[in-house]
């Protein structure tokens, strides 16, 4: 079959930019073409299958992406786009403890390959993106690494700035070639950074925080005003163009695995244990009269989770202890140096990384009910949890939790 103009030259782009390793600017300068409409024409180029991307590690878990849900959620959520994967079938090993583990490292892996391959092909020249921590955005800036060393081409991207969204929970940072440094949690948005700039050919200018997480809320709000501007939602409303293109962060659960419950190793989470043992205590006794879990986080910032079946059928005594967790949360929120909710509003693409059946209740309620409303332009995913969430909104009023 013939191909049309447009796919002739959406080939001999893709062999400018795959093959040739030259950057958009350098082959819109070529052609005498916007950069912009060279980034549609290689988005074209991949969702015609002109363009085939496949990720193959010899020692790391594969997956496969999966288009009807990846359909269903842009459809059913308002989304720009969706990426859902699926793993493997487990291997008998992976029962108990320890196989859990292992799953739950090897899906955090794949989320960060789909995640930093979908990075790789909408990012342009001059972009500024941003990131939180956790192991979804340490893997995502590990696998953007291996996607631009050789034996594949360079990641010609010029100028990109990669910036933390939060102050760091553990004092200590390793440098790239530790032996130990895959060991070292909790895994601050300072290390993503650190690892995300060298993926880069002329590499990227790296924005650290180098500051800690938590503090007292008056020397959080001084922070904010001069060594962590970029954290601030006043100087991003008077100063657009320092506004990240792209954000792109992890979605946690608040519990026992949560880096805010993990005992903290330094002084820096020390300062919140007392808040931090309430908020374990209470949101615990609230999962269990309701079934689900209340917290979830964005770049270490607190979110309270509604009840699934709403708060009116609560009983007085459950409605008291839903305020007191809404009250603690926020107190804790007072003493974090990390981005505002409301500062998302403001950037161009908003990417979500998340999945396991742990994470689920906080995705639902950041894509449906969460405020500021409609955030999320982009959600990575996995199979199973991409199920729950279109299976939840097509319940509608009549989802019950398991």
């Amino acid at each position: 079959m013939d191909l049309s103009e447009k796919d002739k030259l959406a080939v001999e782009i893709s062999k400018d930019y795959y093959y040739e390793g030259k950057s958009q600017a350098q082959i819109a300068k070529e052609r005498s073409m916007h950069p912009s409409k060279v980034s549609r024409i290689l988005k074209y180029a991949l969702e015609v299958g002109i363009v085939k991307i496949e990720i193959n590690h010899k020692n790391g878990p594969t997956f496969k992406r999966q288009k009807d849900p990846e359909d269903e959620l842009v459809k059913n959520f308002s989304l720009k786009n969706a990426i859902v994967i699926e793993l493997p079938p487990a291997t008998e090993s992976a029962v108990g403890t320890v196989g859990a583990k292992k799953r739950d490292d090897e899906l955090h892996k794949c989320l960060g390959k789909a995640t930093a391959s979908h990075l790789k092909t909408i990012l342009r020249d001059e972009d500024h993106v941003a990131t939180g921590g956790g192991r979804a955005m340490y893997n995502t800036a590990i696998e953007l690494f291996a996607l631009g060393s050789p034996p594949n081409p360079s990641l010609n991207q010029e100028n990109i700035t990669v910036t933390s969204l939060n102050g760091n929970s553990d004092t200590r940072i390793r440098a790239r070639n530790s032996p130990d440094r895959y060991a070292h949690m909790p895994l601050d948005s300072d290390v993503v950074v650190i690892d995300m700039a060298p993926a880069f050919k002329s590499g990227a200018t790296p924005n650290r925080m180098c500051l800690p997480l938590v503090g007292d809320p008056e020397q959080i709000k001084d922070f904010k005003k001069k060594r962590a501007r970029l954290l601030s939602s006043d100087y991003w409303e008077q100063n657009q163009q320092k506004v990240p293109k792209i954000v792109i962060f992890g979605v946690g659960a608040f519990l026992g695995a949560h880096r805010f419950n993990m005992e903290p190793k330094g002084p820096i989470l020390s300062h919140i244990k007392s808040h931090l043992s309430s908020l374990k205590k209470d949101s615990d006794e609230l999962r269990k009269i309701c079934g689900y879990i209340p917290v979830g986080d964005v770049c270490n910032r607190l979110f309270f989770i509604p009840p699934p079946n709403g708060e009116e059928k609560l009983t007085s005594t459950t409605r008291d202890l839903v305020k007191k967790i809404e009250g603690e949360i926020e107190e804790i929120n007072d003493h974090l140096l990390t981005i505002e909710f409301k500062q998302l509003e403001m950037v161009n693409t908003v990417i979500a990384v998340a999945g396991g059946k742990n994470k689920r209740h906080a995705l639902f309620h950041l894509l449906t009910d969460f405020e500021p409303n409609g955030i999320v332009d982009v959600l990575v995913t996995d199979k199973d949890t991409a199920e729950y969430l279109i299976h939840r909104i097509s319940m509608g009023n009549s989802f019950r939790p398991n």
